[in-house]
């Protein structure tokens, strides 16, 4: 059934002399009714919206009885009523401010159901969806992030414990691979996504793989396997040892003190640099700060990312290895350059 905006409104003042007890919910009476409120329709126009009230998507069906010589109408079941499928006015505005909010974050692909959701509300009550030309919000993303596409079919393998064959094309190679994953998990970092679980194939069973969404050229359901679940993990305490997505099993956990510019020191005290992060004076009165992290190639590329207003102090094989970044980073312009 399409509802057009003069006709919810007509359903609207049938949902009223219907539910309201001080009015009798006569056909005269609800012709009278709505006269004077948007103008007057024939008998005919409201027996068939009598009868499309209690079609898709109101589903409230009413039906007639007698009342003494009254022939009224009411609802056929109290709890599917036009009154309980109605959002309130200012419900449907804050679903209209979501759904603004919403359309602009293109590359999020977890809240396509959510928008859809709110879509459709909004059209069962004839609301417009808002077109705004000038974004009141902007967020820092990637719409055009490849395999964003496998992002609602991988979330629904992990919640179904499915596993995946997955078609993998590595940076760099021409030919593709396939692995077979137990999906646990998708996680998010520097405006990429990142599948995580169990390579069926690898030796160790303990080894958790991440395969980035945008090196997936396919994906299939692999029936014939059993699903082996994530058993007593836990993931906030894996990514809470390391910056980013690369976990090095042969690394420990290191104290990394970090001694920066005294301009940059407010940007890390409101920004941590990792979670663990504290911030002390040594006996020098010098600011440092300490973080407790596994080392990976991204905790260097942020690090490196500070420039000249970030020494490392200790441990002397961070110190070291930044030393070497920085390094090969001079004397790519000492070169000549031709």
């Amino acid at each position: 059934m399409v509802t057009t905006n003069s006709a919810y409104k007509r359903y609207l003042i049938i949902d009223e002399c219907i539910t309201n007890p001080r009015i009798q919910a006569t056909k005269k009476n609800m012709l009278q009714k709505i006269e004077e409120e948007i103008g007057k329709i024939s008998q005919r126009q409201l027996e068939t919206d009598l009868v499309n009230i209690g079609l898709a998507p109101i589903n409230a069906p009413v039906m007639h009885y007698r009342e003494g010589r009254a022939h009224l109408y009411k609802y056929i079941d109290e709890e599917k009523t036009l009154h309980k499928f109605r959002i309130p006015e200012a419900a449907l505005m804050e679903l209209t401010d979501a759904y603004e909010i919403l359309e602009q974050m293109k590359g999020a692909p977890f809240l396509k159901p959510i928008k859809t959701y709110i879509e459709r509300h909004l059209k069962q009550h004839n609301k417009a969806l808002p077109k705004r030309h000038s974004p009141a919000i902007l967020f820092e993303e990637n719409p055009n992030l490849k395999g964003l596409n496998y992002f609602l079919d991988l979330y629904d393998a992990i919640i179904k414990q499915q596993v995946l064959r997955i078609e993998y094309q590595e940076f760099g190679k021409e030919e593709k691979q396939e692995y077979i994953i137990h999906p646990y998990v998708l996680k998010s970092f520097n405006q990429r996504w990142f599948l995580f679980g169990k390579n069926h194939e690898y030796p160790n069973p303990n080894k958790k793989w991440n395969v980035p969404l945008d090196r997936i050229e396919g994906i299939q359901i692999e029936n014939q396997l059993n699903y082996i679940p994530c058993q007593l993990f836990d993931w906030q305490k894996h990514f809470g040892e390391i910056l980013g997505v690369t976990y090095l099993e042969e690394q420990s956990k290191v104290k990394i003190q970090l001694s920066l510019d005294e301009n940059r020191l407010p940007y890390v005290r409101t920004k941590p640099i990792h979670p663990s992060q504290e911030i002390f004076k040594d006996e020098h009165g010098r600011s440092l700060v300490e973080i407790h992290v596994r080392p990976n190639r991204e905790l260097f590329q942020k690090l490196l990312s500070f420039g000249g207003d970030l020494e490392v102090v200790s441990p002397p094989e961070i110190r070291r290895q930044m030393q070497e970044h920085l390094d090969r980073a001079i004397n790519k312009y000492q070169e000549v350059v031709l």
